[in-house]
């Protein structure tokens, strides 16, 4: 449960990537990254009907996190004890 939380916050805090892949018009592909030191996979998205003979495209998105962390730092250890005195 606390590695789940914390990937979960992660995911809100950390700056996200996302690529797309395009054969002419049609987004076949989706990437999503999150920054951790480095930039880590962690889901793609891809469809098999797509026109394989057109040529690829990369279109790279960056988004901010969606919550600071250290604004929230304080809420988060009262979370995290809260979780663990409740076992």
């Amino acid at each position: 449960m606390n590695k789940g939380f914390n990937e979960f916050l992660r995911l809100l805090t950390c700056k996200k990537r996302r690529i797309d892949f395009y054969k002419g018009k049609f987004a076949y592909r989706n990437e999503y990254e999150n920054e951790n030191g480095n930039w880590e996979n962690y889901g793609t998205a891809l469809t098999w009907a797509y026109p394989f003979w057109k040529k690829t495209v990369k279109k790279t998105t960056t988004q901010n996190g969606f919550i600071n962390y250290t604004e929230i730092k304080s809420e988060i250890e009262v979370i995290k004890n809260t979780m663990h005195n409740n076992v």
